[in-house]
């Protein structure tokens, strides 16, 4: 991540979520795998797209975590 914060010309907010997953959550068989991973990727469209349209959630911290590059 700091190689990414490190290409930015000038500072600005990256609001960055992160799941965790238990391991037998994740199913084994490829088809079942691939199914869940395009869940997950459906649930990320659909996190990013609240963030776009009515902001973050009241949950989220206010003040932002600093990641030096």
């Amino acid at each position: 991540i700091s190689d990414i914060i490190a290409t930015i010309d000038e500072p600005h907010p990256i609001t960055v979520m992160a799941t965790r997953h238990a391991r037998a959550d994740v199913p084994d068989g490829e088809d079942e795998f691939t199914d869940w991973l395009v869940d997950r990727w459906l649930e990320m469209d659909d996190w990013i797209h609240a963030q776009l349209t009515t902001g973050p959630h009241p949950s989220q911290p206010t003040e932002p975590t600093l990641i030096e590059p």
